[in-house]
């Protein structure tokens, strides 16, 4: 195994024809300067010899509100152009798509005749593992001033299925990991691991882990893609935190983007404690939608200070104290 300062993950993506032709280019992942302002990661001992790849933060708008953390994005680079391309990870995404646009506009409309699309991961000669994309037809955004490069795709959370990792937020770093490493983690009685449902009310293959806010224990999925969420809650869950001000309303209405379609947001100001296993958790603002059936979702925002170990072929999930 390479020494984690020079490891280039190199992802190798294979466009299938109607004929089954095959046609391919090279990716690889570029490192990324970290420039978030912290002290290094106190478990980085346990991590010393994994495999890793950095990702950046993405700021974003939702309505009139900035969000610094508005996404987490990966930078590669297309070996043969030299060209540098960038993925949004979204573990709230079952399988990870292409968008045909950015495609089209960054690496040409070639490669957007593929009817099938696997990604060979390769972090040296000797491991390597395939994984599929798929299109999503007439998506993506186009290169402007304020946005010079638009994501080619997300990264979903079959991204993570072959083996454990470890987002290490602080650092900006995930780590891929043995199970032998979860394990290590697993009996260490200060961090919290639990057992996760890959279903929840008919809603399939998410992370939906277990939390207590109130009495209560519910159910959230665990997603990256909500970024700037520290907690969302279904609207009637929502309403038992509501406190009505002078004027009859406490809320901010915000209009945000998800796979390009609008989506109204209320957000209030609360602060019930949540509890996520022993780990415990102060929410200062709760989402909701008055439109959308999402289920509870537990976002990025709530867990900038921690290190979260995912292994979906166990069902578990980390979050080191």
């Amino acid at each position: 195994m390479r020494n984690l300062s020079e490891i280039h993950t190199i992802l190798k993506i294979l466009f299938l024809s109607a004929t089954l032709s095959i046609t391919s280019f090279n990716i690889t992942f570029a490192a990324v300067k970290n420039d978030f302002s912290t002290a290094e990661s106190a478990e980085k001992s346990i991590f010393a010899n994994a495999p890793s790849i950095d990702f950046e933060w993405g700021a974003s708008k939702m309505g009139s509100l900035y969000v610094k953390h508005g996404a987490m994005m990966i930078r590669a680079r297309e070996e043969m152009s030299g060209r540098e391309v960038k993925f949004q990870l979204d573990t709230g995404t079952p399988r990870s798509p292409l968008y045909e646009n950015a495609v089209i506009e960054q690496l040409g409309a070639k490669y957007t005749k593929a009817d099938a699309v696997e990604f060979c991961l390769a972090f040296s000669d000797s491991y390597k593992r395939y994984m599929p994309f798929y299109y999503m037809r007439s998506l993506g955004m186009r290169a402007d001033k304020k946005n010079p490069l638009p994501a080619l795709g997300t990264l979903g959370l079959d991204f993570f299925t072959s083996q454990p990792v470890a987002i290490d937020f602080p650092a900006k770093k995930i780590y891929f990991l043995p199970e032998k490493t979860v394990d290590e983690i697993r009996s260490n009685p200060n961090h919290s691991c639990l057992t996760y449902q890959s279903e929840y009310k008919n809603i399939r293959n998410k992370i939906f882990i277990p939390f207590k806010i109130g009495a209560a224990i519910q159910y959230a999925m665990f997603d990256t893609g909500s970024s700037a969420m520290e907690l969302y809650l279904p609207l009637s869950e929502w309403k038992k935190f509501q406190i009505t001000n002078h004027r009859g309303q406490n809320y901010e209405t915000l209009i945000v983007n998800a796979w390009e379609k609008p989506i109204t947001l209320w957000r209030q100001q609360a602060s019930p404690p949540i509890e996520i296993g022993s780990a415990k958790f102060n929410v200062s603002q709760i989402y909701t939608s008055p439109d959308s059936k999402f289920p509870a979702i537990i976002g990025n925002a709530l867990l900038l200070n921690k290190i979260v170990v995912i292994d979906t072929a166990r069902h578990l999930f980390g979050i080191l104290q």
